[in-house]
């Protein structure tokens, strides 16, 4: 078990790295080729966006998932069903801005149990 947690962990420092070099890249990439003041209406945007759905102590709600999804497996069956249609909205609202899309995988049900408990306090219905 203490292998595991050590794989995954070097995993997540590895993909969280990675994540940080694609953001750094298309931040720059808006900076280089984006029209003027894109970067700013950009953060009113997603600044926009976090005051619409906060809550009064300024927090974002956790999500929740359905109770109709009864358990972890019966979430990550419905993640898998709905992610092609996730993915193809996102891609094509990137891809309409010049961007790349590149879709990340579904949990595993592994890193799903250990968010559930590690963040949730095992409620399922919290994870996304």
């Amino acid at each position: 078990m203490v292998a595991q947690l050590d794989t995954l962990n070097k995993q997540l420092v590895i993909d969280k790295r990675e994540d940080m070099i694609m953001f750094a890249s298309a931040w720059n990439k808006l900076i280089e080729t984006g029209d003027e003041g894109d970067e700013a209406r950009l953060l009113a945007a997603l600044d926009r966006l976090a005051q619409s759905s906060r809550l009064p102590n300024g927090k974002q709600p956790t999500p929740e998932q359905p109770s109709s999804l009864i358990d972890v497996d019966a979430l990550l069956e419905r993640a898998h069903e709905v992610a092609p249609k996730f993915h193809e909205s996102l891609r094509v609202l990137v891809e309409e801005r010049g961007g790349v899309y590149t879709p990340g995988p579904n949990k595993t049900r592994a890193r799903a149990v250990e968010k559930i408990e590690g963040d949730y306090g095992g409620d399922h219905t919290k994870l996304v």
